[in-house]
């Protein structure tokens, strides 16, 4: 039930980001997350 809650409040505010136009192409963000798991791999040697 936890688990649900945070998921509803992750989905609420990016409905609420949608709608006030705080978007970003889905490229950035597939990027952002590359570079930081590859900052973290780098990090762990």
């Amino acid at each position: 039930m936890k688990f649900e809650l945070e998921l509803l409040r992750t989905l609420s505010e990016a409905e609420e980001d949608a709608a006030k136009g705080r978007v970003a192409p889905m490229q950035n963000t597939f990027d952002d997350l590359r570079q930081a798991l590859e900052e973290r791999k780098s990090n762990e040697v």
